[in-house]
């Protein structure tokens, strides 16, 4: 495994004030996060969110893993809510009234996911009110939004380990990528395939032979994207470095960068790249040079989407935090959950 909602929309760092202000006439505490207070001057330039709300989540996972995913819509009332311990992925469908700023979780379960942080998960492009779980190599699922029930079953290549991933393509679709590295032992070469998606089921069985001599020093394949023409392989080494592969989706050897910034988290639909190392994510060029740098914290990339009324692709960034509430009933726990939006042309705004 890679190591890797009633509150107004007046951003986090206005509620937790209000929270220690009215701290003398309640019990309301906020958790003290050092990820979130890396994410406020980021946040500060990404302006008022798209969505924000407060769910109430009796379960207690560490802050860093949570991560909110939105329907792909200008202004989203559900998303996914995942959280992960080890190699098991908590997901949680969520809707949020947006004049309350209240969130409900609709329904909950877990899967077991070997694939760690490089779990994909990713909304329906075309709007729907779904998406695409991808945890493992018989770990897959499309799910409802808002219930978290399953909708259909992806067809994964036959694998041992899976690299995968999900690019934007513009209008209502995105491209899914996977790498399938065999079984110890077998006989079959690494091999890929790549499938366009906008909703309902996806079949990724069908696979092209991989030029990867490199394949045996591979500790675990992460991130897998097919973007600008190249494929990309984020992966940690038996050395324990990580590195980047690169190659032509025509065919042919790869050329391999270190991941000097991060293992990749994501792709732009424009072929840029994103990486991330502790609380900072860097947008990488095609040759996984750096072009700016963002303090990211607990804001986690959840893509791209096509915005009709402007044309233009929009990146999407979302952020989660504990609030917490102690009580003689127990210890009941709330997550802020805010989504934000901004041009993908402009992210370089961001730069620090």
């Amino acid at each position: 495994m890679r190591p890797r909602a009633t509150i107004a929309r007046a951003g986090l760092a206005a509620a937790v004030a209000a929270a220690v202000a009215a701290g003398a006439a309640s019990c309301w505490h906020p958790s003290l996060d050092p990820s979130v207070s890396a994410s406020e001057l980021t946040v500060a330039r990404l302006g008022e969110p798209v969505m924000a709300a407060t769910l109430e989540f009796s379960s207690w996972y560490d802050a860093d893993t949570l991560r909110f995913v939105p329907e792909s819509a200008p202004a989203p009332a559900r998303g996914l809510l995942t959280a992960s311990s080890g190699t098991q992925l908590t997901i949680v469908g969520v809707t949020a009234d947006a004049e309350s700023g209240v969130a409900y979780a609709g329904g909950s379960y877990q899967r077991y996911a070997p694939l760690g942080d490089a779990t994909l998960v990713v909304a329906a492009p075309d709007g729907s009110p779904e998406a695409l779980v991808v945890a493992g190599p018989s770990e897959a699922v499309s799910v409802d939004m808002a219930s978290a029930e399953g909708l259909s079953s992806p067809v994964l290549p036959a694998a041992g380990r899976l690299g995968v991933g999900a690019v934007a393509a513009g209008g209502s679709s995105a491209t899914i990528a996977c790498l399938a590295l065999p079984e110890d032992g077998s006989a079959e070469p690494p091999s890929w395939s790549a499938a366009s998606w906008g909703s309902g089921p996806v079949d990724l069985a069908a696979t092209t032979a991989l030029e990867f001599d490199d394949e045996a020093l591979v500790d675990e394949p992460g991130t897998f994207v097919a973007v600008g023409g190249y494929l990309y392989l984020s992966c940690s080494m038996i050395d324990g470095a990580g590195r980047i592969y690169r190659w032509p989706e025509t065919g042919g050897a790869p050329t391999a960068f270190a991941e000097t910034y991060g293992p990749l988290v994501g792709a732009l639909s424009d072929g840029r790249l994103l990486a991330e190392s502790g609380d900072v994510v860097t947008v990488l060029d095609a040759d996984a040079e750096a072009l700016f740098s963002f303090p990211a914290g607990t804001l986690r990339f959840a893509g791209e989407r096509y915005d009709a009324a402007s044309g233009e692709m929009v990146a999407v960034l979302t952020r989660c935090a504990y609030l917490r509430r102690y009580g003689f009933d127990g210890d009941t726990r709330k997550i802020r959950i805010e989504v934000y939006e901004l041009p993908s042309a402009e992210l370089a705004t961001l730069a620090r």
